[in-house]
């Protein structure tokens, strides 16, 4: 078994004997037992927020299976791919599950989780159990938690921000709770309010349309951390976010990206902050910046590498080129720019125009070509003019599939 491993149990069966009047013990060991014959197979998890999700995450890990981590936004079409790619045939153990039948090339891969907003169609990152280990204890240097903190599990396990949100309360050893109601509904707030939750997080997207339904104005307990990651949110917005909150509350401005295991830097927020610095390096993070202003990153939760189907991957060997073009300023910090020209962000969903590009090709059957200004996307197609209809339809299911609203 890998040594890594053997510490995501560790870590799992502490949080386990801290709470296990609060999840299902029961659960989770009869699931991981279930699976642990699949060891070292690829499975496709579906990651939506439901009754035991935590306990059969959990216990898919810890079996040794190697998670792809999906959700209902998944077309069948994409899903029937999936299996092909992974050599997959179905299991009825839990439902929504699927597991390859060829065993995974890296022993110390732990999960695959697609960069923010695709669903994976071209490639996964793949994260190893130390990349998992290391990321949460980083943000626990800044996200001071322990047993008695309470957090709000709300954003998509299958999200790279979301799961390390799982991860830090588990190392953390802080109480999870799961709310099933909508954010926009009375219950959720309510829900927020009655448990004293000590840890919000939010997309640009999220913070975007919480602000818009006045959804801070409901709240009687402020967290002791609100955060935000996911893409860029604009100054105006944070400074609003911040006009609400009380003294004690931390509102901290993460950057990463899923090749990072999600964390890169943060800063705790401030109206005379620059709005487009990426704050304070997590620790054992080195950036360099390149010839071309490129920012680079290197840590021990750089992410394995992308993994293209079960014979196909690439290797990251502990850096990252992040896309992103920066600057320093004269006190030292690091200004993002602007993004490489292949990459784009969508409300915090970052979309590599490459696989688009290929995407679009593969159905449709013909060259294409993909660029983007700020505001919008211009596809080049070599087609027939009287198909163009049936093109717009192919292009509309592709963007429903590449972009989520998270």
């Amino acid at each position: 078994m890998d040594s890594d491993l053997i510490k995501i149990l560790h870590i799992v069966n502490e949080y386990f004997k801290i709470h296990h009047n609060h999840l299902d013990f029961k659960r989770f060991n009869t699931v991981k037992n279930n699976w642990t014959k699949y060891s070292n197979k690829v499975v496709l998890f579906n990651c939506d927020l439901r009754e035991y999700i935590i306990e059969d995450y959990l216990a898919i890990i810890c079996s040794g299976c190697k998670v792809i981590l999906i959700d209902s936004k998944y077309s069948e079409d994409v899903l029937e791919r999936l299996k092909v790619k992974f050599n997959s045939v179905e299991f009825t153990i839990i439902p929504s599950i699927i597991t390859s039948k060829t065993n995974f090339p890296l022993n110390e891969c732990a999960q695959l989780i697609s960069t923010s907003g695709t669903t994976g169609i071209g490639k996964f990152v793949m994260q190893s159990y130390k990349n998992i280990i290391c990321n949460a204890k980083n943000i626990s240097k800044y996200i001071t938690l322990d047993s008695s903190s309470k957090t709000l599990i709300d954003l998509p396990l299958n999200l790279a921000y979301g799961n390390s949100v799982l991860w830090l309360s588990l190392t953390t050893k802080a109480k999870i709770f799961i709310c099933h109601n909508n954010w926009l509904t009375k219950e959720y707030v309510e829900f927020i309010n009655l448990n004293k939750i000590d840890l919000i997080n939010g997309t640009p997207f999220l913070w975007k349309n919480r602000l818009k339904y006045k959804w801070l104005n409901s709240l009687t307990h402020f967290p002791l951390y609100i955060t935000q990651a996911g893409g860029f949110l604009d100054h105006e917005i944070k400074k609003e976010i911040f006009s609400y909150l009380p003294k004690n509350t931390n509102f901290l401005i993460m950057y990463g990206q899923t090749e990072a295991t999600s964390r890169i830097s943060w800063y705790k927020y401030r109206p005379e902050n620059v709005s487009n610095r990426i704050g304070d390096i997590v620790s054992n993070g080195k950036v360099e910046i390149n010839k071309n202003n490129e920012l680079i990153f290197s840590g021990d939760n750089v992410a394995l590498g992308y993994i293209y189907d079960l014979n196909n991957f690439k290797l990251f060997e502990g850096i990252i080129n992040t896309g992103d073009i920066v600057t320093k300023s004269k006190n030292g910090d690091i200004l993002i720019t602007g993004r490489n020209r292949h990459l784009k962000k969508i409300n915090g969903s970052r979309l590599d125009m490459n696989d688009l590009q290929v995407e679009l090709r593969t159905r449709l059957g013909f060259n294409t070509f993909v660029t983007s200004d700020e505001d919008k996307f211009i596809i080049a197609l070599d087609g027939k003019q009287t198909e163009i209809d049936l093109y717009k339809k192919i292009i509309a299911d592709i963007f429903k599939n590449f972009i989520c609203d998270f």
